[in-house]
């Protein structure tokens, strides 16, 4: 099977880029040829261009490909040109695999989203396969679209076991969508907990916004990266903390540094937006909470503190469907249904 892969791969400071190179990676060992498509790679691809179909035929014919695997975030092609040119790349002489890495289930804020959710739709109806990250999503593509999609955890791979303490890490990029601002309100009312809150200024997020950040967390127990973090600082960083915490506003993905908290045992406390808190629910994995609540918050982080080995078997029994190898697995179970017999 020789595949096409279409994404932005390392070293893009980008959390789908580290996701995709790690599945290319085991879907290699499990015998698949992959090619990858996209910014450095051997085929730089413009994502927005209007030629985007042309360039993929090219490549099809040049690589002999069997099909295509798109991993899909609307910005990536084209904010100005409604991602037209995609839309009309998903129809190839070969399969096109798309997996969704943002679904738009709420649009109650606003034009902006209702205009996702039509290209959404677009996407969808024209993908050969949609694949998701959480059950709710394939629930919700079946209801909203009428398309069977197939839910495939994001992989997890197993780098250590968090020890219980009273530090905790916010990790990932500074936006007001990602509730930085409430997680440091909180934690004057946690003042026995320690925070780290690491992590760039979010693209298209004002300046004014982190000054703000950086004016609530003038705090004795709050510590701050604000920049990109290089894999040996993140490594650092999940190790000398115990508690995950996504205090999201809006968040319609699964979330990449939820899996990395997973891969390193920490247990997580997270607000009931979009698609991350489902699996922190389903296995038991910490505490759900409701958003812009910092109250609650706290409870959630106390509690966590304090179930903390009951929180790690649900780590446990997560790690064990969610690993790299079944990751790929199922994903070539998807390709299977979809390449010509």
């Amino acid at each position: 099977m020789r595949l096409g892969m279409i994404s932005k791969f390392p070293p893009e400071q980008d959390g789908i880029a580290i996701y995709t190179e790690s599945l290319c990676m085991h879907l290699e060992l499990q015998g698949v040829e992959v090619v990858r498509i996209g910014p450095n790679t051997q085929y730089p691809i413009k994502f927005s261009s209007s030629f985007i179909k042309e360039a993929l035929n090219k490549i099809i014919e040049k690589e002999g490909l069997d099909l295509l695997h798109i991993q899909y975030i609307a910005p990536y092609y084209g904010k100005k040109t409604l991602n037209l040119g995609l839309i009309r790349a998903l129809k190839l002489k070969i399969p096109v695999v798309v997996t969704l890495h943002e679904v738009q289930q709420d649009t109650k804020r606003g034009l902006k989203d209702r205009i996702l959710k039509r290209i959404e739709h677009a996407v969808i109806k024209r993908a050969s396969k949609v694949i998701v990250h959480t059950k709710s999503q394939a629930s919700f593509i079946k209801s909203a679209y009428g398309k069977q999609a197939q839910c495939i955890y994001m992989g997890v791979e197993v780098k250590r076991n968090a020890r219980k303490s009273r530090n905790l890490l916010f990790f990932g990029l500074i936006s007001p969508g990602k509730g930085v601002d409430l997680l440091l309100e909180t934690m004057r009312l946690l003042p026995e907990f320690n925070l780290t809150v690491a992590g760039r200024l979010g693209d298209g997020v004002p300046q004014e916004y982190l000054e703000k950040i950086k004016r609530l967390a003038d705090l004795g127990n709050v510590t701050t990266e604000f920049e990109w973090i290089s894999d040996i600082k993140k490594d650092e960083l999940f190790k000398n903390n115990a508690i995950l915490v996504l205090p999201y506003r809006w968040a319609p993905y699964q979330s990449a540094v939820l899996h990395d908290g997973v891969s390193y045992g920490l247990p997580i406390v997270a607000t009931r937006v979009g698609g991350i808190w489902e699996v922190v629910h389903d296995f038991g994995m910490g505490v759900v909470v409701d958003p812009d609540d910092a109250k609650q918050l706290a409870k959630g982080i106390k509690t966590t503190f304090l179930k903390y080995e009951t929180f790690r078997r649900g780590i446990e029994e997560y790690r064990g469907v969610a690993n790299c190898g079944a990751m790929a697995k199922n994903t070539i179970a998807v390709y299977q249904q979809v390449i010509p017999s």
